[in-house]
């Protein structure tokens, strides 16, 4: 069991690294260890979940204006 977490973490810490070493601008002002670019990472995701949402609900609202003046245009 050990031996499987610990190849886990190892896994994870080479996939930040690589991560690190690909996109180097989104880990400005980061430290070297791997839990501060996992926890950046993490808040990049997140933050980008938030636009997404905010973009996606913006859309609806659009899409439904739109509907309702089509309806209007029609009457």
């Amino acid at each position: 069991m050990n031996n499987k977490l610990e190849h886990a973490l190892q896994t994870l810490k080479d996939n930040i690294g690589q991560v690190v070493s690909d996109r180097p601008e989104l880990f400005d002002g980061v430290g070297e260890e791997a839990d501060e670019h996992l926890q950046r990472l993490i808040s990049t995701v997140e933050n980008q979940a938030k636009q997404i949402n905010l973009l996606h609900n913006e859309r609806n609202q659009i899409e439904e204006q739109l509907r309702n003046d089509i309806k209007a245009l029609e009457r």
